[in-house]
């Protein structure tokens, strides 16, 4: 043995995991003593090792294909039936789905690092751009602002809190059981990375004409999140539930119209308060 470099005794007997060698493995996270492929105690693998190029190479390949696992599966889903994601992560049938507030965060990343790199190599300023909150004695209220419009993860957080409530409002007393706000919420948020999803899909159409796009893109959300909020959340007869959908949009508008203006009313009273 080389005296240079020696091996400790616990990382020699766990390079063969336990299952393949019939031997107790002692789990170099916790010290279990492990008769498996994992630890029983912090579910690590037994097959842990020191860290060589081989190791790495494995474990980043593990990690990614968990993450494209579920993040392929939610955004297949979301684009073609986002009612059954829904339904089946509220009904428990998670593992194969990337959850809501995770795929919102991926979604936002990845379509972000999509555009700036399409807008590097052909010049098409397509980068989704907000408005600037520029006031120059409410420095602190501006950033604010310009950090929650600009980031597409918040901006549709923030929105998806209200639409959640109107959710449960409109819907509590009806369908086949009792949904609470919490899964109304995820509901929400999935619907709102579908809508990244669409935005994306028809980001060939924006290059032409971006005002085309964002009539497909809202059309196309609004419509699947009807079909959506009909088939996650079902209400029976049909004519009860297109007259739940209806009072359900109505409701949303009020909300949405209400507290934009009462926003705008709260910014402004804070401005005069400053500035005076």
């Amino acid at each position: 043995m080389d005296t240079n470099h020696p091996a400790t005794p616990d990382t020699e007997a766990a390079t063969t995991p336990a299952a393949t060698s019939g031997e107790p493995v002692k789990c170099l996270n916790c010290g279990t003593l492990c008769y498996d492929n994992y630890c029983p105690s912090c579910g690590q693998s037994t097959a842990a090792t020191r860290i060589n190029m081989r190791a790495f190479s494995a474990g980043a390949g593990a990690s990614f294909a968990r993450l494209t696992a579920g993040f392929l599966a939610t955004f297949w889903g979301l684009l073609i039936h986002p009612w059954e994601v829904i339904r089946e992560y509220l009904a428990g049938k998670r593992v194969k789905y990337s959850p809501p507030v995770t795929m919102l965060i991926q979604l936002s990343l990845y379509t972000y690092v999509i555009y700036h790199i399409i807008d590097a190599l052909i010049g098409t300023n397509i980068t989704p751009t907000s408005p600037k909150v520029n006031i120059e004695t409410l420095e602190y209220f501006s950033r604010i602002i310009n950090m929650i419009i600009e980031s597409d993860t918040i901006l549709y957080m923030v929105m998806a809190l209200p639409l959640a409530g109107v959710c449960y409002l409109v819907y509590y007393k009806h369908g086949s059981r009792r949904f609470n706000f919490a899964e109304y919420l995820t509901a929400t948020i999935y619907m709102f990375s579908a809508g990244i999803i669409y935005d994306f899909v028809f980001f060939p159409v924006e290059i032409i004409s971006p005002s085309v796009s964002d009539v497909l893109t809202n059309s196309a959300l609004v419509v699947m999140g009807l079909l959506a909020l009909g088939k996650a959340f079902p209400i029976r007869p049909w004519p009860k539930r297109i007259a739940m959908m209806l009072c359900f949009l109505l409701v949303s508008a009020v909300v949405y119209v209400t507290t934009i203006f009462a926003a705008i009313a709260i910014f402004y009273h804070i401005v005069e308060a400053l500035i005076h």
